[in-house]
């Protein structure tokens, strides 16, 4: 009894410390996801956001047309009913043709969706602010809807990619501006009724001028650092990918870059895209997304303040994974420690979601998935990832699936149990767990070596243990006959120990 007790409390205990991160979470959904047709038509998810308990997915759904559409479902993959049809909230606007291209969580602990629709042959940007039952805000804008356009042509597109708030609660925008000849690369700022902002750029809007030469620029990515400092990337007609910096009021920070604009080249390949900005905890820049040369590879880049590349990460800055799988990030995620997590997908027919885990040094996280890596086939068809979001327990990644000539919402969750890396003990045994989840054998492998192991149930009851009087390096163990569920693994080398976590499905 004793000993039961004491495996069982140190497995529970070290499980947050040395739980096997990135592998599906069988409860949620099925086996892990979920995927929500939408009639017989369309249905794609841009971004994903958690508030509380639930779970919030934005993009489009068509019946005739494309609508902003929204879902809402708990942390075990249920939609919830109550919440516009069925779990999904459609804005028909205008003419159909809309996105919510982002979800943020308001400042009063609401709810923003960012985007666009069209109206009267004309994109317009959508603001809309709702509590988090889906009911909107009769303060804000018109009805709980802002709208508007950054051009008076009569061809006019305003289009928001990407939009983050300020500590002062202003919200701030990007994206394109069609104006019947050029598109042009816009940053916007509203204020907490959804006006524009009468103290940033010229009446809340920037339309930033490049090359006179270039006949279009678009802003696609956002983020905001500790100072309010405010970063846009985005690319022109001549395949630049550009990074600016502006402060808080709209000007363009000359110390970054040349004169506050930086102009991204990764240092292996020429042809490249940016997919996330993101700042991490010590206030720099986190530049992802993908480069080209024959196939997609993912890259990530750090810089300082002023835009110069941070050598102690990767080589000299930068990070290609290329050796690792090929695909293309569209999202990044800073954790603890200045860790980070990326997802993104391959290309071509049959593609797989695709999420990575790397320290911060930029080296792979092996304790991440299978070797730093998971890889989630949803279907036959295109499976894509677009954005995470990420809490102590859990990775929910918000996409879409080609499923029966139709794409329809996808939603995938992730254990994400280690968030705190210090050791328990002083020196600790590096093992690999495989395959994880595991259907039959599970093959144990100690690079110095095992003189035992336990096996606990969720619960605490032991199910499986083995001692050897010598060292052994390699085991495999039939789980057959196991119920599905999760397990909590206990590995002893002479005095050291490790505990890890993995799932029987």
């Amino acid at each position: 009894m004793k000993t039961y007790l004491l495996y069982a409390f140190f497995t529970l205990f070290s499980l947050t410390l040395y739980s096997q991160d990135g592998i599906l979470d069988t409860s949620f959904g099925n086996n892990g996801s979920v995927k929500i047709p939408y009639y017989e038509s369309n249905a794609q998810i841009f971004t994903i956001l958690k508030i509380g308990n639930n779970i919030f997915a934005g993009g489009y759904t068509k019946e005739s047309k494309e609508d902003f559409s929204i879902i809402k479902m708990d942390t075990d993959g249920n939609l919830d009913s109550n919440f516009g049809e069925n779990g999904t909230l459609r804005f028909v606007i205008g003419q159909g043709f809309g996105r919510c291209s982002k979800l943020l969580q308001h400042p009063d602990g609401g709810l923003i969706a960012i985007g666009w629709d069209r109206n009267i042959n004309k994109d317009e940007y959508i603001l809309i602010k709702m509590d988090t039952d889906g009911n909107l805000d009769p303060n804000y804008g018109v009805d709980g809807i802002a709208s508007g356009n950054w051009d008076s042509s009569s061809f006019a597109e305003s289009e928001i990619a990407d939009a983050a708030f300020l500590s002062d609660g202003r919200l701030i925008a990007a994206g394109r501006s069609y104006n019947g000849g050029n598109t042009d690369f816009v940053v916007a700022c509203y204020d907490a009724t959804g006006n524009p902002c009468t103290d940033f750029g010229d009446n809340g809007v920037i339309v930033q001028l490049f090359n006179d030469v270039d006949k279009w620029e678009i802003a696609e990515e956002l983020v905001v650092d500790a100072n309010d400092n405010i970063y846009v990337s985005g690319e022109n007609d001549d395949d630049d990918n550009l990074v600016l910096k502006y402060d808080s009021s709209g000007n363009l920070v000359n110390s970054f870059g040349s004169g506050g604009i930086l102009e991204f080249t990764s240092s292996s390949q020429e042809t490249s895209r940016i997919g996330d900005l993101a700042i991490d905890n010590d206030n720099r820049l986190v530049v992802s997304g993908s480069v080209y040369s024959g196939s997609s590879s993912g890259f990530i880049s750090r810089y300082d303040n002023n835009g110069n590349r941070d050598l102690s990460f990767g080589q000299q800055g930068e990070v290609v994974l290329s050796s690792v799988i090929s695909f293309g990030i569209n999202d990044a995620k800073i954790i603890d420690n200045n860790a980070l997590i990326v997802a993104g997908n391959t290309s071509g027919f049959g593609t797989r979601q695709v999420i990575v885990k790397l320290d911060n040094s930029g080296n792979i996280a092996t304790n991440f998935g299978t070797d730093g890596v998971t890889t989630i086939k949803l279907s036959s068809g295109f499976t894509s990832a677009r954005e995470m979001a990420i809490d102590s327990e859990s990775i929910y990644i918000g996409g879409d699936t080609y499923e029966s000539d139709y794409f329809e919402f996808a939603v995938t969750k992730l254990s994400n149990q280690s968030v705190n890396t210090e050791d328990v003990f002083s020196d600790q045994v590096s093992i690999r767990l495989y395959p994880n989840p595991v259907s039959e054998l599970l093959n144990v492998a100690a690079a110095e070596g095992m003189k035992s192991i336990k096996i606990f149930d969720i619960s605490g009851k032991e199910v499986y243990n083995t001692v050897w009087s010598k060292t052994t390096y390699n085991h495999k163990i039939n789980t057959n006959k196991w119920n599905n569920g999760i397990y909590n693994i206990v590995v002893k080398n002479g005095t050291r120990n490790k505990a890890m976590r993995f799932i029987k499905h």
